[in-house]
């Protein structure tokens, strides 16, 4: 009776071992960008970033909510994996543009706003000058880090 479970706990052993590794979801480009861009220099309170893996709509990879001005919540979608490097730059783009107030949300009316006015979440997000310039600067650090 013993044997069963003892065998079974080997198979897992075996597989797991040959199973490839999951990458890391920070990498060092992604804590380069924090230093660069979004941490506050010593002695002021450190920014905390939490990131965690969320099922999300389909089409939606990532999303950045801030929890008060020194942390903010970063939710990667498990389906788009392999995205995650990008987009969690794109992600701390948000998180700078909070830190900047250049984005802001009230949790008190739970309202969004982009350069002190509301946010139209009818526009697509190809016209959302937010995401625009979340993507235009992820894109942007990720070929620089590349390069180095």
């Amino acid at each position: 009776m013993r044997t069963i479970p003892t065998l079974l706990l080997c198979c897992l052993a075996f597989f797991s071992l040959r199973a490839p590794k999951p990458q890391p979801i920070i990498q060092p480009q992604h804590i380069q960008y924090i230093q660069d861009s979004i941490q506050r220099p010593i002695p002021q309170h450190p920014i905390q970033i939490e990131i965690r893996v969320a099922f999300l709509p389909p089409n939606i990879v990532g999303q950045t909510y801030p929890i008060n001005q020194d942390q903010y919540l970063i939710l990667l979608n498990p389906v788009h994996r392999s995205k995650w490097p990008l987009t969690l730059l794109h992600e701390l783009v948000h998180v700078k543009q909070f830190k900047t107030q250049r984005l802001q949300y009230n949790t008190q009316t739970r309202e969004w706003y982009w350069l002190n006015q509301p946010i139209n979440w009818l526009t697509p997000w190809s016209e959302r000058p937010w995401e625009q310039e979340a993507e235009r600067q992820a894109l942007q650090y990720h070929q620089h880090y590349s390069t180095k």
